[in-house]
């Protein structure tokens, strides 16, 4: 017993030792060489590259090696790196470096109080690699392992990291008691943690096909949908797409939000160029379901892995499109034109398999609403086992990328996986997500999805800004939670999405009739009873158990847009018997270290 107690506490101590390795004065002082080594990814962090970081991901030691370089940087004054929950001066975990009145290199890990005041942290977290300063550059390489079980450090996870960085002219002996947000804060998104599958380079017979918008005058709408319609190639036979990306007009930037492509099982007659909404639209375009290719803002281009490749041509394959582009005008600005659109990229060299792209999450509907003054509310979509029962292969499917969506409101997604009732790994997951930067981002490594296997699809909102409900729809102010994966190989499943039922939902609002006194309107409509609710902490949680126990109604859909056979309308809701429990590496450490010396 008492040997056991020994070796943990020497792990622990240990532990500690490594991580707080924040010495400067052993740091290699360089004035005109630093370390050359390459590092993978690239970012930059402030207007014409003036501040570049570079990283490389080590998941055998789960720790990222981060390298600043600042293009003439002042001879005194100090820069600081760090990672915050929402990219603001608040609860941050920063690297401070400065130079000493006798030039000598000085760093510090330090954080940020609610207040946004700077405070070195007892455990010094951050190793310092290589420092090299001269006049036209500096540079500094140094390392962080993804959880350092200091709860003042940010916990490096796969999803979107928001990453901020300060300067400041004046020379400091330390940081310590420094009001960070007086500071211009600049900060950018990115995923840090980035996959380690292979992406093959472009093989020298790809062809490039562009559908963009004709010419669009945007309204003043703050919410649009516009769709046009275009011709695919006659290509005697079938080619993959193996690449695509967005081309948004310049200026535009801020106002497309996001972008699909759908293929049409219908011919087009006549071009159209309208509101997706317009009564005008033709009735064949509501065959367009089959989604080629989607974007959302802050998306990279996507490259598909060796082993599959997007259908495109031949004999049968349709012969129109409909680009359809969602544009955010908060600002109602007038006189946008806008011909943005997307890039595909395909090659008749064909891969092993066809690619498809999958929706999971939930239906577009007010059914699950938000409601308003509640920082961490769930709505949970469910692709449920009698669904991929049905729809996929015995063999299964191989999922090997995600692309994450909500509006405004939405700050956490997440899809889980689920086989004969046990929760495996999360499909993906990006707890710091941001409606500004909804790339499609490749797995870590490729995951095998069986028919039976079931895939929950969650969100989490924050509207403690808002005094009204927000209603599940289309338009910005709206909410959705999608997870649009890329798998091969293609199924006829398009669409895998629930909503609440509609007959408990109106059990909902009868309760609250009968029980709250809700001036509530028979017949309605759920927009209208949900503004009827006197929404508090307590209907809230009303409305939570009611979407996380009652029953629901699924899309279980192919992709001409019917239903798969089987009973949709009522089923019981999904469970999880058998949750996935993961080990908190961190719990003896921290509980060490704070009954041992206060840390």
């Amino acid at each position: 017993m008492f040997g056991g107690f020994f070796f943990e506490s020497l792990s622990i101590l240990i532990f500690v030792l490594f991580v707080q390795t924040v010495d400067s004065k052993h740091v290699q002082y360089n004035d005109s060489s630093g370390s050359k080594e390459t590092l993978t990814y690239n970012l930059a962090l402030r207007e014409n590259d003036q501040v570049h970081l570079s990283w490389d991901v080590n998941f055998s030691e789960e720790k990222v090696v981060f390298r600043i370089q600042r293009r003439h940087p002042h001879a005194v004054g100090w820069f600081a790196f760090g990672m915050s929950d929402d990219g603001t001066t608040r609860d941050a975990d920063l690297l401070f470096w400065w130079q000493e009145e006798d030039g000598h290199f000085e760093a510090k890990d330090a954080w940020t109080d609610d207040d946004s005041i700077v405070h070195i942290d007892v455990r010094q977290s951050y190793k310092i690699v290589d420092y090299t300063k001269r006049p036209e550059i500096e540079s500094i390489t140094f390392e962080r392992i993804f959880d350092t079980c200091d709860k003042r450090d940010y916990v490096i996870e796969g999803g979107t990291v928001d990453i901020i960085n300060f300067s400041g002219d004046e020379q400091i002996t330390s940081p310590d008691g420094l009001n960070i947000s007086e500071f211009n804060n600049n900060m950018k998104r990115v995923q840090l943690l980035k996959s380690q599958m292979q992406v093959p380079p472009l093989p020298d017979d790809v062809i490039e096909i562009n559908y963009l918008a004709p010419e669009v005058h945007v309204p003043d709408n703050v919410t649009t949908y516009w769709c046009s319609t275009h011709k695919v190639p006659k290509l005697p036979n079938k080619n993959h797409i193996i690449r695509f990306e967005s081309v948004i007009t310049p200026g535009n930037e801020d106002i497309v939000h996001h972008m699909e492509v759908f293929l049409c099982e219908s011919d087009i007659s006549e071009e159209y160029n309208a509101e997706c909404k317009s009564e005008t639209k033709p009735k064949a375009i509501e065959s367009c379901k089959h989604v080629l290719g989607a974007w959302a803002m802050g998306a990279e281009p996507f490259i598909y892995p060796a082993e599959a490749g997007v259908e495109f041509g031949g004999p049968e394959f349709p012969r129109h499109v409909v680009l359809e582009i969602h544009y955010n005008n908060p600002l109602q600005r007038s006189g946008a034109v806008d011909k943005s659109g997307m890039r595909f990229y395909y090659t008749p060299t064909l891969r092993p398999h066809d690619a498809g792209i999958m929706e999971l999450g939930l239906t577009y509907s007010p059914r699950m609403s938000i409601p308003p003054n509640n920082e961490g509310f769930i709505l949970n979509g469910y692709c449920t086992p009698e669904c991929t029962e049905q729809a996929l292969p015995a063999t299964g499917i191989k999922v090997f990328g995600s692309q994450l969506h909500t509006h405004l409101t939405g700050t956490a997604v997440w899809t889980k996986h689920v086989r004969n009732g046990n929760q495996l790994p999360d499909l993906n997951r990006d707890d710091h997500f941001s409606t500004h930067f909804q790339d499609i981002r490749l797995l870590r490594q490729q995951v095998s999805v069986l028919p039976g296997d079931m895939l929950v699809t969650g969100c989490k909102y924050n509207t403690m800004d808002r005094t009204n409900v927000t209603l599940g729809g289309f338009g910005i102010e709206d909410e959705m939670c999608l997870n649009y994966i890329h798998y091969y190989p293609r199924t006829k499943l398009e669409v895998c999405k629930s909503t609440i039922a509609k007959r408990a939902l109106n059990k909902f609002f009868i309760y609250m009739y009968k029980n709250y006194k809700m001036p509530l309107i028979r017949g309605g409509g759920m927009k209208v009873n949900y503004n009827k609710v006197k929404w508090s902490r307590t209907t809230s949680y009303i409305l939570q158990t009611v979407f996380q126990t009652k029953p629901i109604e699924m899309m279980c859909l192919e992709n001409s847009g019917s239903q798969f056979p089987g009973k949709w309308q009522y089923v019981p809701h999904p469970t999880i018997t058998l949750p996935l429990h993961k080990k908190d590496p961190c719990r003896n450490i921290n509980d060490f270290l704070e009954d041992r010396f206060g840390l």
